[in-house]
């Protein structure tokens, strides 16, 4: 795991080695053990290195036998021992035994189409001399983040925006598009950013840039749902797969573990290591004693894997302390609270190993969240209901939860399965906005495109997790990437590998929904190597309690909102902000609201300093 930065001036002027370095530094926490620069005439690469495979000789960046082929690489080839046999066999000469050397040796042979052949988490950028062009590539789900800005015929890119910000002439402004689908939907899905300008490379796809200009290209998509089954007992195929996958992330020279939250696929993930090594160490974390946590199941599963088992607490102290830092860290405002104890348990962790396994993913690919289910079921519902009958109950005057139930059934799907994912009174908030938002119908047909929604085909749960594959799962991953690497801690994530992702989307809805519980093909495919009161849990995630911390009397995070420089000088309108806080604090139930307006706040501080109005786009 490791951090990348660069430049390519398309027009040929000389890149600057000091502009790379500083960039380059920015992320010295994503790679504390070495740094790399690599300066020829118009491009610029730069290498923060965590040392995880062949310490001694993984120096980046790496080069082909000629020098011709120069790479840099943030993420793990976890298939690279089979990929370095085979290019030694065809006669090609490596001389380390990193996975980043395989990149470079089957560039040579296939260009980009070697991206077929890796097996990992992964993003890169590949200088070819011969044809003076700068190749960026990130892995087919979206593991590792990259970011790139093209301007004035020149790409700047990094694996953070923070880093993209250190180039000369870059100034901060918010991105009107990012910022409305902030506060719609708590993180700027697609490909926009909060920042003017910077992109994110999208999973599954590389980007091209030369002489000619730049272009991105899709190389893999989730596949289509297959119209009868794959297997007669898909729980027999699915759970080798999942081995498999966990196997290979078990590959590293330093010490390995597993976060483990006591919920089912952490647990599924910490048997299965268990499996290949007596050794296993495990690490969770809670808040302190009174405040709800999964500890104790925690330690259920770490006993009956016979794990060495770790855990660590947290209260609201660290929470305060932390947030603005890891606002910075994130490069955006912070979509889950979450995120806060994630970086604890990192940071805690990292003083016994340096790669952790994580169960992310598992609820996007086998619908294991309950608005999954609830979404579903009302869509099930919508259709034995006539349309005419549905429009029409709108007009009835119902109890406001009625009347929410009402108005979803009478949507569209596609609607219906956008709409899972706004964030509670969003439009009330884009309408407080103090920059001019693009209009919410119009942005949304972009982010359908965007994602590729508008063009899938398949059943409505199937198009569901799609849309949540490419958005919210984002969201997660990038939560999983930053508040690690913050801590410099590798996360590799078993449930995502691309060959169960394939499977898992191309299964039947029986497979994910039964009833009224999700993942329903992985608790079958778990019984007999978990106990059933682990299987049989409900999900709970990591509650953490920010209502109950953000009303505790003198709450920092209440005054940063009230203050008279967040009230002139914020995103949001002053009267708007004042009466949702009146609200939280006389006891409404709107803390994701709040945590939103809070960290955009928080984010303005960090990024945008002095901005009086608010700086914003003027594209």
């Amino acid at each position: 795991m490791c951090g990348i930065s660069g430049r390519f001036n398309a027009d040929g002027r000389p890149v600057d080695a000091g502009e790379i370095s500083a960039m380059r530094d920015s992320l010295h926490h994503r790679g504390p053990d070495d740094a790399g620069l690599f300066v020829s005439g118009c491009i610029g690469l730069g290498h923060r290195r965590l040392s995880i495979i062949d310490l001694a000789g993984g120096h980046q960046p790496i080069s082909n036998e000629d020098g011709e082929v120069t790479t840099i690489l943030n993420g793990e080839i976890y298939n690279f021992q089979e990929l370095r046999k085979d290019l030694v066999a065809r006669g090609h000469v490596l001389k380390t035994r990193s996975d980043t050397e395989v990149i470079v040796h089957l560039y040579e042979e296939l260009g980009p189409q070697c991206l077929q052949q890796l097996r990992g988490m992964f993003a890169f950028a590949l200088w070819d001399h011969r044809q003076r062009r700068l190749m960026l590539a990130r892995d087919r789900v979206g593991e590792k983040p990259l970011y790139y800005a093209w301007k004035d015929r020149s790409l700047i890119f990094a694996s953070e925006i923070k880093a993209i910000a250190r180039s000369r002439g870059f100034t901060a402004r918010v991105d009107p598009i990012g910022l409305r689908r902030m506060l719609t939907y708590r993180f700027a899905y697609g490909e926009h950013t909060l920042f003017d300008g910077v992109r994110q490379l999208p999973p599954g796809c590389y980007l091209i840039a030369d002489a000619n200009g730049m272009s991105v290209h899709r190389y893999w998509d989730v596949p289509a749902q297959a119209q009868s089954a794959l297997a007669h007992r898909p729980e027999q195929e699915f759970l080798p797969l999942l081995e498999a996958s966990v196997a290979q992330r078990m590959i590293s020279d330093v010490p390995i573990g597993a976060f483990l939250s006591g919920g089912i696929d952490s647990s599924v993930v910490t048997a299965l290591m268990a499996r290949h090594t007596d050794r296993v160490r495990t690490f969770s974390i809670g808040f302190v004693p009174g405040e709800e946590n999964e500890l104790r199941w925690a330690q259920r599963v770490a006993d009956v894997c016979g794990a060495r088992h770790h855990e660590f607490t947290q209260g609201s102290a660290d929470f305060f302390a932390l947030l603005q830092k890891l606002v910075w860290h994130h490069d955006e405002p912070l979509a889950f609270p979450a995120s806060i104890p994630l970086h604890i348990l990192s940071r805690e962790s990292k003083k016994l190993a340096t790669v952790m396994l994580a169960g992310e993913g598992a609820d996007e690919l086998l619908a294991g969240y309950g608005n999954n289910i609830s979404t579903y079921r009302l869509a099930n519902l919508a259709r034995r209901v006539p349309k005419w009958v549905r429009r029409s109950l709108v007009r009835l005057p119902l109890p406001s939860r009625a009347a929410r139930i009402v108005r979803r059934m009478a949507a569209d799907e596609t609607s219906l399965i956008v709409g899972a994912f706004r964030l509670p009174g969003h439009l009330e908030l884009t309408r407080s906005s103090r920059v001019d938002l693009p209009p919410d119908r119009e942005d949304d047909e972009h982010l359908l495109v965007e994602t590729g929604l508008s063009a899938r085909r398949g059943s409505f749960l199937d198009r569901l997790l799609y849309f949540q594959f490419k958005t919210y799962l984002i969201a997660l991953l990038m939560k999983q990437d930053k508040m690690s690497m913050a801590a410099s801690i590798e996360t590799r994530v078993p449930y995502l590998d691309h060959t169960l992702v394939e499977f898992a989307f191309q299964l039947p809805d029986a497979c994910k929904v039964h009833g009224r519980t999700g993942k329903y093909l992985l608790r079958q495919a778990s019984r007999g190597l978990l106990p059933e009161e682990i299987i049989a849990r409900p999900k709970e995630g990591l509650p953490v309690p920010i209502a109950q911390w953000f009303r505790a009397p003198s709450s920092p995070f209440i005054e940063i909102l009230l203050d008279p420089g967040s009230l002139r000088d914020g995103f949001i309108e002053r009267r708007y902000v004042e009466s949702r806080v009146a609200e939280f604090l006389a006891g409404a139930s709107i803390s994701t609201e709040i945590w939103a307006i809070l960290n955009l706040e928080l984010w303005r501080r960090s990024f945008l300093a002095g901005a009086n109005p608010p700086a914003v786009s003027s594209g």
